[in-house]
This record gives structure tokens, sequence and C-alpha cells, in this order.
């Protein structure tokens, strides 16, 4: 249930998503903006801009982070903040009204529910025949009944528009048997293919159909071409909500999934719920590189590759990072006679700069 005070205390789950998308608009902000004269940050449920503890909220974490960006940001970026509870609006209104931003720094905090804002501001560029700037949208709700799919859909379909949601599943695995709140998980999920939950005869069941039906949802008809989960456990040990990152380009996916490692280094895109607000990583076992190796064995036996065809491999197809191939795949099975270098500009072994064409052993 949503806090009823203006500002609360923030939850660890929270300093680990703020953690997450800290690093992802640092990486987002220089590149975007480098080659757009404008480029957007939209937050649909910004909430009062800061907790009772005095930690601050998505809305301040993104201006801050453009503020003391070590990149020369010349090009316009507009925060588009949007609150439904006027409290929160005002309080945000009032902290952002103190801060001394740039002339190309500009925002809005609209008092409106994020679905009817969005709604406007496409039919506004359509009546205008006008495209939307390249936007990071963190859509962050407490429920869900205010996030319908085709927004996202639509948000989805302009070029350099990702989107961060907040999919809460233990609100919506609590409500799919109750059959008035069915339309409105329609219309989060554009399709009522969620429905086949209701014959699910287990939680790990459930779970796996509300899932996999919204991720496919966002894959096929919002047209993302990269998604990327992440899960937060509540303090229990049980899925509290995913966080979902769509994109449509390569090196956003990288970003993300950069992000994500900082928050869980194991791979395993989860974070374990913690007593202590200050711990974020939980686990500090090394991530599994041995199931990589195998994984790009299985893919690549017997066959000649590019470092860079090897990279997106593994971007795409492994929760592995594109940076950890080369010291803990390729090292290793060039040491083991595992692999040969076909060609290369190196001038040292076990090295594999661009350019480097790699035969995998049968």
């Amino acid at each position: 249930m949503p806090p009823r005070s203006t500002t609360w205390s923030i939850k660890p789950h929270t300093l680990a998503k703020h953690a997450i998308i800290r690093k992802y608009w640092q990486a987002w902000l220089p590149i975007m903006s480098r080659w757009n004269g404008r480029v957007v940050y939209i937050d649909g449920f910004s909430g009062p801009g800061e907790y009772t503890g005095g930690e601050i909220g998505s809305p301040l974490i993104a201006i801050n982070e453009a503020l003391n960006h070590t990149a020369n940001i010349t090009s316009e970026v507009l925060f588009l903040f949007v609150e439904s509870d006027k409290s929160r609006a005002d309080h945000l209104g009032a902290l952002l009204a103190s801060k001394s931003l740039p002339s190309n720094f500009k925002f809005e905090v609209i008092n409106s529910e994020f679905k009817y804002v969005m709604s406007q501001i496409f039919q506004k560029l359509g009546n205008d025949n006008k495209i939307l700037a390249p936007t990071f949208a963190f859509v962050d709700p407490f429920g869900y009944s205010n996030t319908p799919f085709d927004l996202i859909a639509q948000l989805m379909k302009y070029r350099g528009c990702e989107v961060l949601i907040t999919f809460m599943y233990q609100s919506i695995n609590r409500f799919v048997d109750v059959e008035s709140q069915w339309p409105h998980l329609d219309e989060l999920y554009g399709t009522t293919e969620w429905r086949e939950v209701l014959k699910a005869k287990s939680p790990k069941e459930r779970l796996s159909i509300l899932h996999s039906v919204y991720k496919n949802q966002l894959e096929t008809n919002a047209g993302a071409k990269y998604v990327l989960p992440f899960e937060m456990e509540d303090s229990g040990g049980g899925t509290k909500y995913f966080l979902f990152f769509c994109t449509n380009n390569l090196k956003g996916l990288s970003s993300m999934k950069k992000a994500m490692w900082d928050v869980d280094p194991t791979g395993d895109f989860r974070f374990a719920y913690s007593s202590n607000p200050n711990q974020l990583q939980l686990i500090d076992t090394e991530p599994d590189f041995e199931q990589l190796r195998n994984q790009v064995i299985s893919e690549f036996r017997g066959k000649d590759v590019s470092v860079e065809m090897l990279e997106e491999f593994i971007l795409v197809n492994t929760p592995f990072l594109d940076t950890h191939y080369k010291r803990q795949v390729l090292k290793r099975m060039e040491e083991l006679d595992k692999i040969s270098v076909v060609s290369s500009p190196r001038i040292r072994r076990n090295s594999y700069p661009r350019g480097t064409v790699i035969r995998f052993n049968p």
C-alpha cells in the first residue's frame, strides 16, 4: 500500500533501485546529449523528492547527477516530474525551486496522473506532427492501475527512448483472483493472456506466468528489442517487484547491465532485502564464469568468431557483461589451447583487441 504521509522512510530496495538509476543516468546522459539538441528525463511517479531521513528521491538524483556530471552537457535537458498527490508535488516543487540550474536545464512538476499526462503529450506530438526527443522514462508506481501498457508501447516507438518500469508483482499477485481488478490488469498487460495465471498450481508457476507474459508483451507488442529484468525481494525473501528495463540500443543494454551488476555483483539480477539500509550488495560470491565459458563454447564450438560478435552474444544472450569475456573466458581458454587466434592486431598473447578473430576448437 502507498504511504499516506507526504514523505516516508526509505527502504533498502529503494536504495538499490536508486543506485541503478544513478549509475545508468550517468552513462546515458552524456551519450544522448552529445548527438541531440534536447533530451528528456521523465519521472512518472516522482514522489516528494526526499525521504524522512533526508535521503533524496529519484528527481533530485537525476538533477544532481546532471549538474555534477564530468561531461560538459550543453544540450537542453528537460526534467518532467509527474506526481498525483498534491502535497508531494508541492514538496518536490519547493525543493527544486531552491536549486540553481544552468539555462539549458529545465524542469516541470505536474500534479496529475501519469497516464493522463503522457496521453496528452502523445496527442500533442501527433497533432503537431512532431517526435519525442530521446527520453529516459522512470515509471515507478506503488500499484498497477495507472501504468497502461499502451503508453509504454507508445514511448518505445520513438527513437532513443528507454523505459525503466517498476512492475509491482506482489500487488498484482495479491489481486489476480479478484474479478473487479481484471480490467486494470488487462490495461497493465495490454492483453488478457495474463489470465493463464488463474490455472497455476503453485506460487512459482504464478510468478513465472505473471513475469513472462509482461516481458513478452514488452518485446513483441511494445517493440523493445532488449528487455532486462531485475528482481527486488521483500524482507521475507519473496518477490516484491521487478524492474523491467526496455531499450532498442545495444549500448543502452550494456550500460544498464553494468548498473545492475554494481548492485548485484553475482549477475543474478536480484536484490535481497537487508536490515542494514546502507548495505546494497548482500552476496559477495564471485560470478560463475564457468557458466559463461560453457555458454560460449556451446554457441561457437568449431567456428571462427570476431570479438565484436562474441561481445554482442554475451551481452544479449547471457547474464554477463561484455567486459567479462577476455580475461575470464578467452585468456583461460587460450592457456588450455581450446581456442586459437586466427587474426588479430594484438601485440601480445592473451590480449584480444577489436578486429581479433577467434577460432573455437571442435
